[in-house]
């Protein structure tokens, strides 16, 4: 018998044992905390125990008793040595309340029995909510992720805005207002400060090209609904008139413009401005442009503040280019500034305060027909600019170096005085660099009478050099000069040999140079003298050639059996450079 009753008493104490076990190992898997972060605003409070797991408030030896549990819940700042000014905690009942924005933690413990388990919740302690908003805008609230809707009270402080159930609110008014919730301490807590920004013009007001169709101003701060009215007044009716309750632009100048405007709500806004009437047009109907290049187009009857877009198309007429997509002979580019892309005319198109104008625009692809001009000092020129629209292209000129060459409007260049320059010849926005050579009139003559030979049928020829197409180099140059009156010391007869007309040169002051110079340094009818071996002669010189310009020489040459006319070298064979006409 008694056997009986301690068997029964182990196994009571076993089952207590193994529900012990259980119930600690159940607790082993929960959350003391339901969530570890949550959010208030300022002025409201949190009751930290409704964040407490339902399963460690109920659970009393297997019965779901609340009320003859024998558990313990403490709270406390997660860091006792700093606790935080900007909330309040009640240790004994976990009421936490949010004196001013910042984030704050508590330590959250529970004990029952021989079990203890803390957790660590961290709450989000929020200011109210600054809004800037304007009319017809739509914004969701912060506070609508803190405080549901549909289970909070909103209340606003003016009849600006409607609450949408999905948080979200619509500026519906003009006036600025608060935003409140009922906390869940019973009080008003403010959630945001809604700040309306009062419809404005632009700070230039505006501006309508004369012309166009009526047209309601555009706002800023302001965003047009439905079912709101306007009514609108101008100073002015013959600068700016009222048509269908829209603005219509009648004639340039300047008058008032006032819009009253009566929001959805019912609240009354007066804005007022001034609005200015331009007459935009091109300067030019036509306008030349080289390819690649960009021109200027100035603009009439605009303002200060007129608004233009500068590329809405054109119509060209290199068809072939487009292919059927927007390919442009020429557009504006953002700059204002004309942009020939291909060749070709392009009706360029832009957009003036509302008003589309456009002009006719040549692409270009100006060059100078020809390479660098010899001229004699005294003498004239014509320049010749091709490639360009006779109609519509503007060629200006100008000279380096006014004390050689001059050059008018027309492009006459007038040569003034021996030496090299450039001419800058500008068509429709391309420079052009034209090199310009000017010499004495005998040196450019005798130049241009070599060139002239090198054309004709010639033997190079030393025994009879001095026959009809027959030349060896000095003898050439001889005769071409002696023709213009320069003889280098023999005036008929057999004529001298290259030493004997650099020695000449040399005695008479003609020299330039005892060495080789380059093109850049010479000029039409300069003599070049050469040395390849020693022969006793002045200087060794065996050979003579005739500079013409543009880095071209003249010479009767043997090896060539003829007078050609090919490229200066320069070689370090040259021993003397002389200029006869000096």
């Amino acid at each position: 018998m008694k056997k009986v009753k301690l068997k029964s008493l182990l196994g009571i104490l076993t089952v207590m044992g193994l529900g012990c076990f259980c119930w600690n190992k159940a607790f082993a898997n929960e959350n003391l905390l339901e969530q570890e972060m949550a959010a208030i605003y300022v002025g409201d409070s949190l009751n930290l125990r409704d964040c407490v797991s339902e399963s460690f408030l109920s659970y009393n030896y297997g019965d779901y008793n609340a009320e003859n549990v024998g558990y313990n819940i403490t709270y406390k700042w997660n860091n006792e040595n700093a606790a935080p000014s900007c909330a309040k905690l009640e240790n004994s009942t976990g009421m936490l309340t949010a004196v001013s924005d910042g984030t704050v933690k508590v330590d959250v413990t529970y004990t029952y029995k021989d079990v203890t388990e803390t957790e660590t919740i961290s709450v989000e302690l929020r200011s109210p909510e600054k809004i800037d908003a304007k009319y017809g805008d739509t914004i969701t609230l912060d506070s609508a992720y803190v405080y549901d809707t549909s289970k909070y009270n909103y209340t606003f402080t003016e009849n600006s805005v409607v609450l949408d159930d999905d948080g979200s609110i619509d500026i519906l008014g003009f006036k600025d207002c608060d935003i409140y919730i009922t906390g869940n301490n019973g009080k008003n807590i403010k959630v945001a400060d809604v700040d309306v920004e009062t419809p404005v013009f632009d700070d230039c007001g505006v501006i309508r090209a004369m012309g166009t169709e009526s047209f309601i101003p555009k706002f800023k701060n302001y965003e047009a609904i439905e079912n709101v009215e306007i009514e609108w007044n101008t100073g002015d009716a013959n600068v700016a008139a009222v048509s269908d309750n829209k603005i219509l632009a009648l004639n340039e100048g300047t008058t008032s413009i006032t819009a009253r405007i009566e929001s959805h709500l019912g609240d009354i806004v007066e804005v007022k401005s001034n609005i200015t009437v331009t007459n935009p047009s091109f300067s030019e109907e036509e306008v030349a442009v080289a390819k690649n290049k960009t021109s200027k187009v100035t603009l009439n009857g605009i303002c200060e503040y007129s608004v233009i877009d500068w590329n809405i198309g054109g119509n060209s007429s290199n068809k072939e280019l487009s292919n059927g997509n927007d390919v442009y002979c020429a557009y504006f580019t953002e700059a204002g500034e004309v942009f020939g892309q291909y060749e070709g005319i392009e009706n360029v198109k832009i957009c003036v305060d509302g008003k589309v104008i456009s002009c006719n625009v040549s692409v270009t692809d100006p060059e100078y027909s020809g390479s660098t001009i010899i001229m004699y000092k005294g003498g004239k020129r014509a320049l010749n600019i091709k490639g360009i629209d006779t109609a519509s292209s503007v060629v200006t000129y100008k000279s380096n170096n006014e004390n050689i060459v001059t050059v008018d409007d027309k492009g006459v260049v007038n040569a003034k005085k021996v030496g090299k320059t450039k001419i800058i010849a500008t068509a429709d926005g391309k420079n052009i660099k034209i090199s310009i050579e000017v010499c004495e009139s005998k040196a450019f003559k005798a130049a241009m009478k070599a060139i002239a030979i090198s054309k004709t049928k010639t033997v190079y020829s030393q025994a009879n050099r001095m026959d009809k197409n027959k030349y060896d180099c000095s003898s050439l140059v001889w005769r071409v000069y002696s023709q213009y009156e320069v003889y280098f010391g023999k005036k008929s007869g057999w004529a001298p040999t290259a030493a004997d007309i650099g020695l000449w040169c040399q005695k008479n002051g003609k020299a330039i140079s005892l060495k080789a110079l380059p093109a850049t340094k010479l000029l039409p009818g300069d003599l070049v003298f050469y040395s390849y071996e020693r022969n006793g002669r002045y200087k060794n010189i065996s050979h003579v050639e005739m500079y013409t310009g543009n880095g071209k020489d003249v010479s009767a040459s043997s090896r060539r059996n003829a007078v050609i006319h090919y490229d200066y070298n320069g070689s370090s064979s040259v021993v003397m450079i002389a200029r006869p006409t000096k």
